[in-house]
């Protein structure tokens, strides 16, 4: 079942919560959340080849805070990594899908390129894999509406959560941008 905005209003605190709560992200069937003013971008100087099997990432890549007022230029075919200003804690009888707004995929803005599931007992700030296809560049404001979060109660709650070791969970409790750890799986 999905949540309707009435839904999203009765069970908040229940079996979801998002902090900060603005009663104004409510939308008929999800929530908006916000874009935060933190940014994980690569340095391509500093780069080889990648192998995501035995390597982190993050060392290619810089942290960028925008300044109050100050907003982040998205140039035509960059990819950075963003967040949720909000932070999403769901129940074991909730999972959640994060798309990007329409208005925004309509100016070429991509706001999740595969990840936007997120798992019943997760807890954090969502990171956003954004990459601009528009012809030009795009300025991106700290705190616009910038997706989506939509909210499933399952049929039963899940027996093991995100979070839980036994899941190899590597984003629990995360906020701000997280750079890729997948060289963390056991495999």
């Amino acid at each position: 079942m999905l949540y309707s905005d009435t839904d999203l209003i009765e069970n908040r605190g229940l079996t979801y919560d998002v902090r900060p709560f603005n009663s104004a992200s409510v939308q008929p069937a999800s929530l908006d959340l916000t874009l935060s003013d933190e940014f994980l971008v690569f340095r391509p100087h500093k780069m080889g080849v990648i192998d995501p099997l035995i390597e982190d990432a993050s060392r290619y890549m810089k942290r960028v805070k925008v300044e109050d007022g100050n907003t982040f230029v998205l140039h035509p075919g960059e990819f950075v990594l963003g967040s949720t200003t909000e932070t999403v804690k769901l129940s074991s009888h909730v999972a959640g899908a994060f798309m990007g707004k329409s208005s925004l995929a309509r100016l070429g803005l991509i706001i999740h390129t595969t990840a936007g599931f997120i798992d019943p007992l997760f807890e954090g700030s969502i990171t956003l894999e954004m990459a601009n296809m528009a012809p030009a560049p795009l300025r991106l404001s700290p705190g616009m509406w910038i997706g989506q979060l939509a909210l499933y109660e399952l049929k039963t709650k899940c027996e093991i959560g995100y979070g839980d070791l036994e899941r190899n969970s590597k984003y629990q409790g995360q906020t701000g941008p997280v750079a890729s750890k997948y060289f963390m799986n056991e495999e």
